[in-house]
């Protein structure tokens, strides 16, 4: 925690600064290796030896040994090398790690950085087994495979899930041809993976998807926790026996593992009239538990009257899409708006729907009349309307535009349709806006038409999504974990005052950088809540890349024993 205190006027922000190595986005980290050591870090995996006898191997040729020769950290990546030499009578070896026991995964997005091996016989996984085999022994309680390679097709990648039903071994999976080389450069491979659905991707492209909402023989293999394996071989069932030894050594590279959590709540994206003009269908941000149950929470008007929902449905598997069921049929040209009141409809990542007033209906019915669509910031400082039809650029006026920060109202300070997309207002605020913030948008003019002529209708405290990510205000109080970006560190549960998370497992090199707007221009201190097992350290603050203060920061004796440390004065800028 950082608490910055202005002294003219008067940060608090949570660190573990511990003694031994360690993505707005709807993402954030919770767990990685960057590799940046000049060894394994066995917090993280284990290694596995041998030549797959015990059940885990494929008939592969070679003998995954732990000698650096096969495996290795150096230059901030894991380096596998598969050679050619006679080993316990094999005639090649490799290396297996893998976080049984000591890291495994259920829901979020998985992200690595690898550059594979090439050469016939040649295989790569960046794999997941079960941390608990709840439905038995492989493949019963299921395997996912995000990286899975043939040195001999190297421009070419397999995503694939293992499972049995129907009492055999099934698998579903999915193959992408890469537009350059696997082997000679790295590339990003992504398995984004929640209750229902996984998804997999090379480089952000989508390959591959399966849902997993529906049990396989009674059982949800793939709604329990997963240990990962990084592997690589030499004459396997998948790669073949025939092996191009002229190749070896080779080397299966990765640059980084990451997990990622969800942590934006859900918001209702649009809503809109359909089905005979009596169901409001209503696609959410993110995936939510159970919506149906709670339909009498949302509230339809139509002129100011209040229609009667009676029931609602989900209307697709990804259960992104709300279909509310109305009483009566809406009366042609009416304007509609959706309001929320409860609290009680979560995302998958158990984040609650934010109440709101409101929100405008797409009403088919309504004409040539622009209906706004939806509204959310762009950066601190812009929001972006959305309407349903292009608009026309005659006779903007600021004054007929109001918004309102946490129940107050701040300035417009200008609004433009934007130049390439003409059914977007933009609009300009005087003052910032925050992470957090409650933000709503009225309207009073009648000077604002479509192209087609149809004017814009005045409307009422019209929800904006705010889809800041974490920028705070100083003076104040920031907690570590909020970062905006940050490198080599990872978060924890914490043991100090308030709970929540500290950042930790810190190495040289590593950060955390944060956006904050300065209220008043001045001078400050800056007071860190750190917790050290045994290293002296310095944190070092920084603002635009130059330094502003560095502060020693002692011993605490231990990893949750917390301590504050005070930092020396210094000057920061309004804004």
């Amino acid at each position: 925690m950082l608490n910055f205190i202005n002294l003219t006027n008067s940060i608090v922000l949570f660190f573990t600064c511990l003694s031994f190595p360690s993505m707005s986005q709807n993402w954030k980290l919770v767990w990685a290796d960057e590799f940046n050591g000049t060894s394994l870090n066995m917090n993280n995996w284990s290694y596995e030896t041998g030549n797959g006898q015990g059940g885990w191997g494929t008939g592969q040729l070679d003998y995954a040994t732990d000698r650096k020769e096969n495996v290795d950290v150096r230059d901030g990546k894991l380096v596998i090398t598969l050679r050619e030499e006679e080993y316990k009578g094999t005639d090649y070896t490799s290396g297996r790690i893998l976080s049984r026991n000591k890291y495994a995964v259920k829901y979020g997005k998985i992200e690595a950085r690898i550059k594979v091996a090439a050469g016939r016989g040649i295989g790569c996984a960046f794999w997941m087994l079960p941390q608990s085999e709840k439905y038995g022994w492989w493949p019963a309680s299921g395997e996912i495979d995000i990286v899975e390679t043939n040195g001999h097709e190297p421009y070419k990648n397999y995503g694939t899930l293992h499972y049995k039903q129907w009492e055999g071994h099934q698998y579903k999976g999915h193959e992408v041809i890469s537009e350059t080389n696997l082997a000679t450069e790295m590339h990003v491979y992504t398995l984004v993976w929640d209750e229902h659905v996984m998804r997999w991707y090379l480089d952000n492209k989508l390959f591959n998807e399966f849902y997993i909402k529906e049990p396989i023989d009674d059982r949800k293999p793939f709604n329990e926790d997963f240990f990962f394996i990084i592997s690589g071989g030499v004459g396997s069932e998948f790669s073949g026996k025939k092996i191009e030894d002229n190749l070896l050594p080779q080397t299966f590279e990765v640059d980084y593992v990451r997990v990622y959590k969800g942590v934006e709540a859900p918001t209702v994206a649009s809503a809109s009239i359909v089905s005979n003009d009596q169901q409001v269908e209503l696609v959410f941000s993110e995936h939510l538990r159970d919506p149906n149950k709670f339909y009498k929470d949302f509230k339809v008007n139509a002129d100011g009257k209040e229609l009667t929902v009676v029931g609602a449905e989900m209307k697709f598997r990804d259960n992104r899409t709300l279909v509310l069921q109305l009483e009566n049929a809406v009366s042609k040209n009416a304007l509609l708006t959706l309001s929320y009141a409860g609290d009680s409809i979560t995302s998958y990542n158990d984040l609650r729907l934010t109440k709101f007033n409101a929100m405008f209906i797409v009403n088919p019915s309504l004409g040539s009349s622009p209906v706004p669509v939806k509204a959310a910031t762009t950066d601190n400082f812009n929001i972006d309307l959305n309407v349903n039809k292009n608009l026309n650029k005659i006779d903007l006026k600021e004054v007929d535009f109001n918004a309102k920060l946490n129940g107050k109202e701040i300035f417009i300070k200008a609004i433009n349709i934007n130049g390439s997309k003409l059914s977007t207002l933009s609009i300009q605020t005087q003052g910032p806006m925050f992470k957090g913030d409650s933000i709503l948008l009225s309207y009073k003019g009648n000077s604002l038409f479509s192209i087609d002529s149809g004017m814009l209708k005045p409307f009422t405290d019209f929800h904006v999504a705010n889809l800041l990510s974490a920028k705070f205000s100083i003076p104040g109080k920031i907690e570590a974990e909020d970062y905006s970006v940050q490198s080599g560190m990872m978060s924890e549960a914490c043991n100090d005052e308030g709970a929540g998370r500290n950042m930790g497992y810190i190495e040289d090199g590593d950060w955390l950088e944060f956006e904050v707007y300065i209220k008043k221009s001045g001078s400050y201190k800056v007071e860190y809540r750190i917790a050290s097992a045994s290293a002296n350290a310095v944190c070092a603050l920084y603002t635009e890349g130059n330094l502003l203060t560095k502060t020693p920061l002692k011993p605490t004796t231990s990893w949750q024993i917390w301590a504050t440390e005070k930092s020396e004065v210094f000057n920061l800028e309004e804004g």
